[in-house]
């Protein structure tokens, strides 16, 4: 079992410690914090630890001062120390290096080579310790091999003065070895200088059908196939023993008596006299046919195998993951040619290739499910998109189970499985969802826009009829001007007739009631372009891609077209957070969510208000930031949801409406939406007779944004 990986992070910051040892605590390392220098020299004193992640820049005792104290008594081997500094600060970087850092780091931290240098100082302080180690073992080798010659060199001594017992020694262990050579499963030969067998165990006659008797005195090759020259191998033995070389495991064929073909696996090792002179081989051989066998009979199944993958729609794979983080493929079906565009052979020979066709927006997923499918040794099943080598975009479903090896590395057996056609079906589905939604919200938004207009068309008329009274007025007020101003002695006469016409039409009332009308005019305009615009903002189609939008823009806008659903049963209460930024997302998609939940809300409510409730229930929208997601509470005072059906909301054609109310793809659609399209969660949270409350938590940013952050 590993040994517990003990690091002291230093920094006077306590977001950075608090974020540098989550990350390292998700690698499972064991994590001490201080927050100053003085702090981690006195836990330095206290406890021992594998290595000290130290900032440079802290109040009071600097992170140099750490170092040099810390370095009066640990070697940069016993504790390395990383030092973690600005990207322009190479002053105190050069100094803390000249003091003794093992290596630094730079904020902010990519935590990719966080890792590999802390892996790298902890192989280098292992490596020493093994190297102590193996010292240490060797000096004990090296004082038992000399008692060892000690004691030899006595043998030898007595044996010398008893010259007779130790020539019957000799012959015993003659006996002893070719009593051993008779048992075993190889048998030994011995050639002279002409590579004639001079000696041949009894094993022989059990392997290729001759007796001992029956090989001395013949070569290697007189035991061979008649046509050994086109033999594999045979040339290579004969070479390797006119220059009289060492050969190990060279496979031959031998014929058999019975009329089989044996594949037979000879060593061999020159021998030479007292006096340097060449006088034979001395070797093993061993039977391999039912190696060969076996081999044969796996190669045959296979080209089985493979032609077999080659008339299946998908592609099956084996992909290996080295504790280095080496990806190979051993094995991969030829249709990968069709999926990828890549030749399955060049797959099999670089890994790498395969990851390269993976989309830039879905890498960082894949290998996140890649890792903890590794960690937890639980089944790979992710869909990502791969850019085709001749172009386009297709979407893939990978499904692998992984298998720890003995070597360490990670084995996924799996298949890959074009779901390009499934995902569109899905986006047309959602469309089609949405734009029945649309026509089951057309009735109410045409209510909606009818009120407006029909007191905006009113109040027109009243204006057109005040403005011909105004026109008489003012044409009499022209004429009594130019009167006047001529002195044509009927003025007074004309003040008689204005002052009728002004009694007639109700001057002080028009005053009055005109302005009035013109903002109520301004404010059904208003309205109404309100709702046109909710609509058009809901079913705008959007981009292919992410962008950064206003959620309680969307959220009013779903409001706005969800209206006429909710007005008559409940009111609604929003409470948005003021810290909200703009979140990166899908507008039309997510609009459509909130429409979903909204109407279903106002549904349920419905439900309360038909079993004779008089009271109008309320939907209640909040919204508020949490750390690295946005959360939104979309709530009603409905009947609430049993927890018998509470696990099946989010299923495909799973409805708690009456036949013909619902389709069961709404809460489907919004799930996939929010968790698939978005990397979201959505759940629920509900009790009987207490209503609902739908949670949707988002990310603030995209996963290259997180990173960067993460690494700062």
């Amino acid at each position: 079992m590993t040994a517990e990986i003990h690091i002291l992070v230093v920094d006077d910051n306590q977001d950075n410690r608090e974020l540098m040892s989550r990350r390292l605590k998700q690698r499972e390392y064991a994590v001490t914090m201080a927050e100053d220098g003085e702090q981690a020299l006195n836990l330095i004193g206290e406890k021992s630890y594998d290595l000290v992640l130290l900032d440079i820049m802290m109040p009071g005792v600097s992170g140099t001062q750490v170092l040099e104290a810390v370095r009066l008594g640990h070697s940069p081997v016993e504790l390395p120390i990383i030092m973690v500094t600005a990207k322009h600060d190479s002053e105190n970087l050069a100094e803390s290096l000249a003091l003794g850092a093992n290596d630094y780091v730079t904020k902010p931290i990519d935590y990719r080579i966080l890792f590999a240098r802390i892996e790298a100082q902890l192989a280098l302080k292992r490596a020493e310790a093994e190297l102590h180690e193996l010292n240490r073992t060797l000096e004990q080798k090296v004082e038992r091999r000399t008692r060892q010659y000690e004691e030899t060199f006595i043998r030898l001594t007595e044996e010398i003065e008893e010259r007779k017992n130790a020539e019957q020694a000799i012959l015993r262990r003659e006996q002893r070895f070719r009593d051993f050579s008779e048992v075993a499963s190889d048998w030994f030969w011995e050639t002279d200088s002409h590579h004639k067998l001079t000696y041949v165990s009894e094993r022989i006659g059990e392997i290729l059908g001759v007796s001992p008797d029956q090989a001395v005195g013949k070569t290697i090759r007189d035991l061979g196939p008649a046509d050994s020259t086109r033999r594999p191998n045979w040339d290579v033995l004969t070479a390797k023993m006119d220059a009289r070389a060492e050969f190990k495991s060279v496979s031959l064929e031998f014929p058999h008596p019975d009329g089989r073909t044996l594949h037979v696996r000879l060593s061999g090792k020159p021998v030479y006299g007292d006096g340097g002179g060449f006088t034979g081989y001395r070797g093993t051989s061993d039977d391999e046919t039912a190696e060969v066998e076996i081999r044969a009979r796996a190669r045959k199944v296979e080209d089985l195998m493979v032609d077999i993958t080659r008339s299946l729609p998908c592609v099956i794979y084996r992909m290996l993951q080295w504790p280095d983080g080496r990806i190979e493929y051993p094995f991969v079906s030829s249709v990968v040619e069709n999926l990828i565009g890549l030749d399955h052979e060049a797959v099999m020979r670089g890994g790498f290739m395969a990851l390269q066709a993976i989309h830039a927006d879905d890498l960082d997923a894949y290998q996140e499910a890649m890792a903890i499918s590794a960690q937890a040794l639980s089944p790979l099943n992710i869909e990502y998109r791969i850019v085709h080598a001749e172009g386009g975009i297709k979407w893939i479903h990978c499904s692998a189970y992984p298998e720890r090896m003995d070597s360490g590395a990670v084995a996924w057996d799996g298949l890959l499985l074009d779901v390009t056609d499934r995902k569109n079906l899905e986006s047309q589905l959602r469309q089609a969802q949405k734009l029945e939604a649309v026509g089951q919200l057309a009735a109410g938004i045409a209510h909606e826009i009818n009120t407006p207009t029909q007191f905006a068309s009113d109040n027109m008329r009243f204006l057109q009829e005040a403005f011909g009274d105004f026109h008489q007025l003012i044409s009499q007020c022209l004429e009594l001007q130019k009167a006047v101003r001529c002195n044509t002695g009927n003025a007074a006469k004309l003040v008689e007739t204005i002052d009728s016409t002004i009694e007639a039409v109700d001057l002080e009332y028009l005053e009055e009631e005109i302005p009035k009308a013109c903002d109520q005019t301004i404010e059904g305009l208003k309205r109404i372009a309100n709702i046109v615009g909710a609509m058009k903002q809901f079913t705008h189609p959007g981009g292919g891609d992410r962008e950064s939008v206003d959620l309680h823009e969307i959220i009013n806008n779903s409001l706005t077209v969800a209206s006429n659903e909710w007005k008559y049963v409940a009111s609604s209460e929003i409470d948005f957070a003021s810290d909200l930024p703009l979140i990166p997302c899908y507008r039309g998609p997510l609009g459509q969510v909130f429409l979903n939940l909204i109407v279903n809300a106002a549904h349920a409510i419905g439900e309360v208000a038909a079993e004779g409730s008089c009271e109008k229930g309320v939907i209640s929208i909040s919204t508020r930031r949490l750390d690295r997601h946005a959360e939104i509470r979309v709530s009603d005072t409905g009947p609430g949801i049993p927890q018998a059906v509470a696990g099946k909301i989010f299923d495909p054609f799973f409805t708690t409406k009456d036949v013909g109310k619902g389709t069961g793809q709404g809460l489907a659609i919004a799930h996939s939406i929010i968790v698939d399209k978005h990397g979201g969660d959505l759940y629920l949270e509900s009790k009987p007779e207490d209503g609902a409350t739908f949670i949707i938590r988002l990310p603030l940013h995209d996963s290259d944004q997180i990173r960067l952050e993460a690494s700062a």
